[in-house]
């Protein structure tokens, strides 16, 4: 049974945030709900809700996380800050990047919410890398995962969502610079300065 607190329930495999249900209580959650139940996390910023969106990189010659990424807000007072949503209801999501993060947080980006990212990912990334021993040539090409984060009042970053295979082409401006960016620097073009190595 799950305990007191307010629990979402998401869809296995899902899109968009479609499916995604929130519940006031674990005791409200239905016996027979389909899906990954997870405890919310309130993230509010500015009196909106918001999550980051971080970039795992695995490659042959070792795994690195992208220190840009995507800062995404809810729209109109919901909970789901998933780009498609906002895509779909607006025309375009409402985005910054990490180092707007940065600035907005102050102190508390570098110790607290960037630290739990980076222990998050290197997580991740003995699970992903471990995918590699299936490559069938000399050499696996580079692997970017998408790593989805709600942040709370402290500051701390939890892990929503591991995307094993994420969208790679820019909606708006922030989402695009920032993939363009993180592919380029997966294949070893000359973004790689934005890339923290991972010491697994």
């Amino acid at each position: 049974a799950l305990d007191g607190g307010a629990w979402v329930v998401k869809p296995r495999r899902g899109y968009g945030g479609a499916g995604v249900e929130l519940y006031d209580s674990g005791k409200d959650v239905p016996p027979n709900a389909q899906g990954l139940a997870q405890r919310y996390v309130p993230s509010q910023l500015e009196g909106r809700a918001w999550s980051l969106r971080a970039y795992l990189i695995v490659r042959a010659d070792g795994v690195y996380l992208s220190r840009i990424g995507v800062v995404r807000f809810a729209l109109d007072g919901s909970i789901a800050t998933n780009a498609a949503r906002a895509v779909l209801a607006k025309g375009a999501p409402d985005e910054r990047d990490f180092a707007w993060a940065r600035r907005r947080l102050g102190a508390t980006w570098d110790a607290r919410t960037w630290p739990r990212v980076r222990d998050a990912a290197r997580g991740v990334a003995r699970l992903a890398r471990s995918d590699d021993l299936q490559w069938p040539g000399p050499t696996p090409p580079p692997k970017i995962v998408g790593l989805d984060f709600a942040v709370d009042a402290a500051g701390d970053a939890w892990l929503l969502e591991v995307n094993r295979t994420p969208g790679l082409v820019g909606r708006a401006d922030v989402d695009r610079a920032v993939k363009d960016a993180v592919v380029d620097a997966a294949w070893g073009g000359s973004r790689a300065d934005i890339l923290e190595e991972l010491l697994l």
